[in-house]
C-alpha cells in the first residue's frame, strides 16, 4: 500500500508521499525514498507517527539488500554521489589536494534530513570527507 513507509514499493503507484512523518503536511511534489527499516522510521500514520523522535541507532539490514553499501545504485550511494558531482562542479573534482580544498561547495541544504537513517548519513559524510576533508552540517 502507498502509506507504509516500512515496506520497498512494488510499482509507481506504491511509491508513498513524503515525509513519512504526520506531525505536518506531505509534500505532495515529492516521494519517499526506501532505505530500509531504522529507528526513525514511521511506518503508518498517525498510529506511530512519534517513532521519529527516536534517537537509536538500529537498523534492520535484512529488510533491504545493499542500501548502505558503496554500490552506487543505492540510495545512500546515491546520494553520496550527487554531492561528489556538485564538488566536481564547483571546482573541487577527485584529486583536489588538500591545501586547495576551500574550492567547491562547502555544505549543502538538507531540508528534510532527519528522514535519512543515521547510518546512512555517516555513509554519504564519510565518501565526501574522501574528497573534501569536511562537511558543514
Amino acid at each position: 500500500m502507498s502509506g507504509d513507509y516500512c515496506q520497498r514499493a512494488t510499482s509507481a503507484a506504491t511509491v508513498a508521499v513524503a515525509p513519512d512523518r504526520g506531525d505536518f503536511g506531505k509534500f505532495t511534489d515529492t516521494h519517499d525514498v526506501f532505505f530500509g527499516r531504522y529507528s526513525a522510521l514511521v511506518c503508518q500514520n498517525p498510529s506511530d507517527n512519534g517513532n521519529y523522535l527516536n534517537e537509536g541507532d538500529t537498523f534492520d539490514y535484512s529488510t533491504t539488500t545493499g542500501t548502505l553499501t558503496a554500490s552506487p545504485r543505492t540510495p545512500g550511494g546515491i546520494f553520496a554521489d550527487c554531492l561528489l558531482y556538485w564538488l566536481d562542479k564547483t571546482g573541487c573534482p577527485n584529486g583536489t589536494p588538500a591545501n586547495q580544498t576551500a574550492k567547491g561547495i562547502d555544505g549543502v541544504r538538507a531540508d528534510f534530513g532527519q528522514g535519512l537513517p543515521p547510518q546512512c548519513w555517516e555513509y554519504i559524510i564519510n565518501k565526501v570527507r574522501t574528497r573534501k576533508g569536511i562537511l558543514s552540517s
